[in-house]
């Protein structure tokens, strides 16, 4: 047995592929993803970018709903932003700089 506790959304896409592959599987979400607002502190965060080594994205929702917030301060920086399987996303957002981390 397979529980899948990805948000509704983000497991359509798992549940079909363990249909397609009859596996005996459960969906049951234990989480949400809300996108918020950052805060004006967290915002200040970014006028000192170019004192980071890196910007890591830790997961598909946080690229799709933050790199909004980053496009503008990292257009002309050389900053490296690393990503865990949304690499290309990154780099359709202008962000030259993206890595891929493997699983």
């Amino acid at each position: 047995m397979i529980i899948n506790t990805r948000p509704i959304d983000l497991g359509k896409q798992t549940n079909l592929l363990l249909g397609q592959s009859d596996c005996n599987f459960m969906h049951l979400p234990l989480t949400k993803i809300i996108n918020k607002v950052p805060s004006s502190e967290s915002l200040k965060y970014l006028q000192n970018i170019e004192s980071y080594d890196a910007v890591i994205f830790t997961s598909q929702s946080a690229v799709k709903h933050g790199v909004k917030y980053l496009q503008e301060v990292l257009y002309d920086q050389s900053i490296s932003v690393i990503s865990v399987g949304v690499a290309s996303i990154c780099k359709k957002c202008c962000m030259t700089k993206a890595y891929l981390l493997s699983r």
